[in-house]
């Protein structure tokens, strides 16, 4: 005579697991500079960024961050170095920013006070 099932009885737990999103490890990662440029690339009239009255798209963004990026390079500054940007929310602020780090370097954000 078999055991009767127990009413707390569950199946194996590799059973009841079914993936339902795409795990972490198989997301590529990607810095902020190179998200930007994917979706200026994907959406470029997209608005990326508003403040105030006035609105960037990611296409317009994209342009800032590569200027910034680019003169920032010419003075010299890349990897291993950091750059403190220091000022109010504003379209220039995030442009320094990422160009920052698409230049290579890091940046340490300081609010103004």
């Amino acid at each position: 005579m078999s055991k009767p099932a127990s009413p707390l009885s569950s199946p194996p737990l590799s059973a009841t697991l079914t993936p339902t999103h795409t795990p972490p490890s198989a997301v590529p990662f990607r810095d902020l500079p190179a998200l930007v440029a994917e979706h200026a690339q994907q959406r470029p009239l997209a608005t990326a960024l508003v403040v105030g009255e006035q609105r960037v798209s990611y296409a317009q963004l994209n342009a800032l961050a590569d200027r910034v990026a680019a003169s920032l390079q010419r003075d010299g500054f890349g990897p291993r170095e950091v750059v403190a940007v220091c000022g109010s929310t504003c379209v220039e602020y995030l442009a320094v920013y990422l160009g920052a780090l698409r230049a290579g370097g890091a940046v340490a954000p300081l609010a103004p006070s």
